[in-house]
């Protein structure tokens, strides 16, 4: 048992803070890697959804689209839909 809690506390620590959020419930390594597992399939879906909408923006959108994948981080969907909203206001 102190060999399960003192893995489970380093795997814990190891992770960046917003993935901690979804996993700090889990009461084993196996029950974690396991949420792990599924935060990292939907992030591809979340990466999918992304690409997804820069194929829907055509060229009238081409500096606009540039201007979001220069931003450190990249922002994320909700953030480009926000800022999207904005640039068509200002048309």
């Amino acid at each position: 048992m102190e060999t399960e809690n003192r893995n489970s506390s380093w795997l814990l620590n190891s992770i960046t803070e917003g993935i901690k959020a979804s996993v700090i419930y889990s009461s084993t390594r196996i029950a974690i890697w396991s949420d792990l597992s599924i935060w990292e399939e939907l992030m591809g879906i979340w990466s999918s959804a992304q690409l997804s909408l820069w194929r829907r923006l055509d060229e009238s959108f081409s500096q606009f689209r540039g201007q979001i994948l220069m931003m450190e981080p990249i922002p994320t969907i909700n953030e480009v839909f926000a800022l999207l909203i904005q640039e068509e206001k200002l048309r």
